[in-house]
């Protein structure tokens, strides 16, 4: 059965195939919704994405009855009614990591009622993105499948190296207790403490930021707010920095995002496991302790101090990595969502 779509110009009814995999999830979950989309970027031949207000048989798309199979994004014990309409062919994408299951009871609470309804069979797969997830739960979910977060490349077509002159930081994450945020911020207040007696250049330091309202002692915020992507995708490319030390993580997309944009980007260990960072990369970008604000200070002075050719050389490291990186993981994606699609038992993805 096919769904309806009417052609702005005539009018008439269009008929639309239903997708071989519907992806859908709660518009409540921004995390969950960049990985859906890029998948259907990666496979736009057989995915298609529907974001929802809210998960009931009269507002779903006909294509979650239609498609031979659904990937649900998240989970919300609201949504129990609808898999059951749906009967079959139903995946759950597991997102959280551990680290953020831990910091909340509710996310374990999920966590328990995704592996009910897999020991059920009224949803056929549990996926992940997290290889932390898959280790510590292959045992307690059967068949649980890993495969990697796609890219979406189509945003970074080239790279070309441009001077920075400004010192200016870019801070664009949720405002989240566990993106350990005020250690952040002020370990650049600090950086320009112990800076302003020996070097002018950490005087013009500035921060630019989606958060509202924040406020850095000594240091000039810009406050940019909600803004479509390609403006996020424009101020970040112009950043001599940014940060994303955060205390836990499922992948780090945005922190993929300056290293294809050639800006280097401090991140916590977790984020910089995730990206599969070089050891060289590791060393210059990564801070092994979260809450060390001396330690982000410094590591803030070291990346703002490097002179033009030095900060060149780290600009294209961080693309290349962050290509060679992308390009690995949707080839992984595309071989597991062809098999996924052909309804084949043995998963391209790790399964037990």
């Amino acid at each position: 059965m096919s769904e309806k779509v009417k052609d702005p110009e005539t009018g008439r009814y269009l008929k639309q195939e239903a997708p071989d995999v519907s992806l859908l999830c709660w518009k409540d979950f921004p995390g969950v919704t960049t990985v859906l989309r890029n998948m259907e970027k990666t496979m736009s031949k057989h995915c298609k994405f529907y974001p929802i207000e809210e998960l009931n048989v009269e507002k779903l798309p006909r294509a979650f009855f239609d498609s031979k199979k659904v990937i649900l994004g998240g989970w919300e014990p609201s949504f129990y009614p609808t898999l059951c309409e749906r009967r079959n062919g139903v995946s759950v994408l597991l997102c959280s990591s551990l680290g953020q299951m831990d910091m909340s009871l509710i996310e374990m609470d999920y966590l328990a009622q995704i592996v009910s309804l897999k020991h059920k069979n009224i949803v056929d797969s549990v996926i992940t993105g997290s290889i932390e997830v898959y280790y510590a739960f292959r045992s307690l979910i059967p068949g649980l499948i890993w495969v990697p977060y796609p890219v979406d490349l189509q945003e970074f077509h080239n790279f070309e190296y441009k001077s920075k002159g400004s010192y200016d930081v870019g801070f664009f994450l949720p405002s989240h207790f566990r993106k350990n945020i005020s250690n952040q911020l002020y370990a650049v207040s600090y950086a320009k403490e112990l800076m302003k007696e020996s070097n002018d250049k950490l005087k013009s330091v500035t921060v630019t930021t989606n958060i509202p309202k924040l406020k850095i002692p000594g240091v000039s915020v810009f406050e940019k707010g909600w803004m479509r992507r390609s403006e996020y995708l424009r101020i970040i490319k112009s950043m001599r920095l940014g940060l994303h030390v955060t205390f836990t993580e499922s992948f780090g997309y945005a922190a993929l995002d300056y290293l294809l944009s050639g800006v280097p980007v401090l991140m916590s260990s977790t984020v910089g496991i995730n990206l599969r960072l070089s050891e060289l990369l590791s060393k210059e970008l990564v801070v092994f302790n979260p809450d060390g604000v001396r330690e982000m200070a410094q590591a803030i002075i070291r990346l703002c101090m490097l002179d033009e050719e030095e900060y060149k050389l780290l600009s294209n490291a961080c693309w290349v990595h962050g290509r060679s990186l992308s390009k690995e993981q949707n080839l992984e994606f595309a071989k597991w969502m062809a098999d996924f699609v052909r309804e084949e038992e043995k998963s391209f993805g790790k399964t037990d």
